[in-house]
């Protein structure tokens, strides 16, 4: 692992709701930090799907540099980090994916 991907980290927080009842976030912080962007296993990305996800990507990342933010920036695109797993001391795996039909 070299940890040369660029990853934006971005931390949100509750604002209300909109005029049809849907909660809405505000960004509160941006972080930027390195990791490897991988791709997923064929199950992985399954069971995703299955959750209604779509274009899934693992990050691997440093544990201490991960906050519990809840959205990604990767590629130019944001997603949102539906999973966390810490393989072993200084390796974290961050699940990122796009909602399908949430724009």
């Amino acid at each position: 692992m070299y940890f040369s991907d660029e990853i934006i980290l971005i931390a949100t927080a509750s604002s209300g709701t909109d005029a049809i009842g849907r909660q809405t976030e505000t960004e509160t912080a941006r972080v930027t930090v390195y990791g490897d962007i991988k791709s997923v296993s064929r199950e992985e990305s399954f069971t995703a799907g299955s959750h209604g996800y779509s274009s899934v990507q693992k990050v691997v990342v440093r544990p201490w540099d991960y906050s519990g933010q809840k959205y990604a920036l990767l590629d130019g695109k944001r997603k949102l980090i539906y999973r966390t797993y810490q393989s072993d001391p200084d390796t974290l795996e961050l699940y990122a994916a796009t909602k399908r039909g949430i724009t």
